[in-house]
């Protein structure tokens, strides 16, 4: 078994403008730094492509010969995307638990399709992060933040990512600015695990026993707070930011509702905060059941 199922979820629908170029740049990097690094053939990447308007990504995605051959594009066609999405045009809860149904290793390793993963995180995660090292305090999940590339920087992300340009906190997105809190005893608790994702790690045992991610959460964001909340009553979650110095970077693009050409989208409730939830998905969570095309190069 592969240790780690690199997960990403895209559609081909701009958004937010040059998304096809952001999601490129994040797979290609990713494959060279699995090849310079000697993990290629430890790792595997799934990418669901949730209903594009456009072409597939399949058919427009420009990949380097390294992620090519660690690649399986999950295809959800549009009939099969209105049964589960609702009033969402994206259901990121369904799209990932997909992209679960279909992996093969060890570790579930969701990245946004804008997001490099750097050098730092990889040598931690394929060298050191292994239960000889923890001992009896295996942890089975983990998180790390991430931090936001200015317009310059994600130009050329490559050079300021080796380079390590940055300080223990520059342009990390800090969780208060979104609001991600538990409500304990009429207290908000900010717990690391809050902000935007650069890395959120489950083993793949305890993933599929709490059946994933939460698929009433069709709309944007609190989905992964939700699910590491229900999380915490089984084990610990690891925090991969302090360990790795947030190796995690989010290429710059215009925010919707920022741009006409990009309309705000609706977000999931905030209200799941103030009780522990339990996952009302079906047996067929993760599109169990549904006959779905597997693209690989």
């Amino acid at each position: 078994m592969k240790k780690a199922s690199f997960i990403l979820v895209s559609r081909n629908d701009n958004y937010c403008g040059n998304s096809l170029s952001r999601l490129t740049n994040t797979l290609n990097f990713l494959g060279k730094l699995l090849h310079e690094t000697g993990h290629l053939e430890n790792a595997e990447c799934i990418l669901t492509d949730w209903s594009s308007p456009d072409k597939p990504l399949k058919e427009v995605l420009d990949l380097n010969d390294y992620i090519k051959s660690i690649l399986k594009i999950v295809i959800v066609p549009k009939d099969i995307a209105l049964k589960y999405q609702g009033e969402s045009p994206f259901s990121e809860v369904h799209a990932m638990n997909c992209c679960f149904r279909n992996m093969s290793g060890k570790y579930f390793l969701r990245i946004d399709q804008d997001t490099i993963v750097g050098y730092r995180f990889l040598n931690w995660f394929f060298n050191e992060f292994n239960e000889k090292e923890y001992d009896f305090n295996w942890p089975k999940c983990g998180f790390s933040g991430r931090r936001n590339l200015t317009k310059k920087q994600s130009r050329k992300f490559d050079h300021y990512i080796k380079c390590n340009k940055f300080s223990n906190r520059a342009n990390i997105f800090h969780p208060y600015n979104f609001y991600n809190y538990i409500e304990l005893s009429s207290k908000k608790i900010y717990p690391f695990f809050g902000g935007a994702v650069g890395v959120m790690l489950v083993e793949r045992n305890i993933y599929e026993e709490e059946k994933g991610f939460n698929e009433e959460l069709v709309y944007m964001n609190q989905m992964d707070v939700e699910f590491f909340n229900r999380l915490l009553l089984k084990t610990s979650i690891y925090n991969i930011g302090q360990k790795t110095n947030c190796d995690f970077y989010h290429q710059y693009h215009e925010y919707p509702g920022g741009n006409p050409l990009f309309p705000k989208r609706a977000k999931n409730s905030l209200a799941f905060r103030r009780v522990i939830f339990e996952n009302n998905n079906k047996e067929n969570w993760g599109l169990k059941d549904e006959s779905l095309e597997i693209f690989k190069y």
